[in-house]
């Protein structure tokens, strides 16, 4: 299982193996189509209907919704801007020729037939930024209100069409799992 390290000069660094890899990228182009989709819809309708939305851009006001419809009119593009803009980086460095990327050789490698994202200056907290979007998102999806440790047992699929909940469970434990260690990592800077 692929985790954030930081060698002892240079920057963080994760290793990805090709599934995780492509994992991902879908999960950066899905939340990137979401987000627009939404914003092209009217945030306050999607915000509204969905629940991952309602998530991503929380009220600012609970016991107030005159205020909270303002706090949002005023902040929900800058923010919804801001978790593209974060997607598009992570799809980017992902999606980016591997003769481009620094090759770093001084980290054991887990992978190695994957790939090293070198993640530069702010670059990391972006990954945080989007690692949490996307848990957020998956948690709506799946109904979890809280994330308190206890093992949860998602419904099971009643369609082709949708998500196996325990692969989508799975996934948000692993998403949690790179959180983790890049927070690690970024608490040692």
């Amino acid at each position: 299982m692929s985790a954030f390290v930081r060698p002892p000069v240079g920057p963080v660094v994760l290793r990805l193996d090709e599934q995780e890899t492509s994992i991902l990228e879908q999960l950066a182009s899905q939340l990137v189509d979401m987000l627009e989709d939404a914003t092209r819809a009217g945030l306050a309708t999607a915000v509204e209907l969905d629940p991952a939305m309602a998530r991503l851009v929380p009220e600012g006001y609970r016991d107030d919704p005159e205020a909270a419809a303002e706090f949002r009119r005023f902040t929900a593009d800058d923010l919804v801007g801001g978790k593209v803009t974060a997607a598009r980086t992570v799809l980017a460095a992902l999606t980016a020729d591997a003769s481009d990327a620094a090759q770093p050789t001084d980290i054991p490698v887990g992978h190695e037939d994957g790939a090293a994202v070198t993640l530069e200056g702010e670059t990391a907290w972006t990954w945080l930024r989007f690692l949490n979007d996307t848990r957020l998102t998956i948690a709506a999806r799946l109904g979890i209100e809280e994330d308190d440790g206890e093992p949860f047992d998602p419904a099971p699929t009643t369609s082709d069409d949708e998500q196996d909940p325990q692969l989508m469970m799975a996934i948000y434990a692993w998403l949690g799992y790179l959180q983790e260690s890049i927070v690690a990592v970024l608490d040692e800077a």
